[in-house]
């Protein structure tokens, strides 16, 4: 993602049309301590996430404008 990851989510709110959906994949690692943050996020811009899962080293969300 990168460090202005939250921009990211405002900027995917913006650009997608209901229903739409946001994919991220992020190391999980690097989500050490801000993951519950990102779903926070996610869930405030309007967003419900219906897969959230960690894969090897990777953890990768899923979720759908409403």
């Amino acid at each position: 993602m990168g460090e202005n990851w939250p921009d990211y989510i405002i900027k995917a709110e913006r650009c997608l049309a209901k229903n739409g959906l946001l994919f991220s994949a992020e190391t999980t690692k690097s989500l050490r301590g801000r993951l519950s943050r990102l779903r926070k996020i996610i869930k405030e811009r309007g967003f419900e996430i219906y897969s959230d899962e960690e894969r090897g080293d990777f953890t990768f969300i899923e979720a759908r404008k409403l």
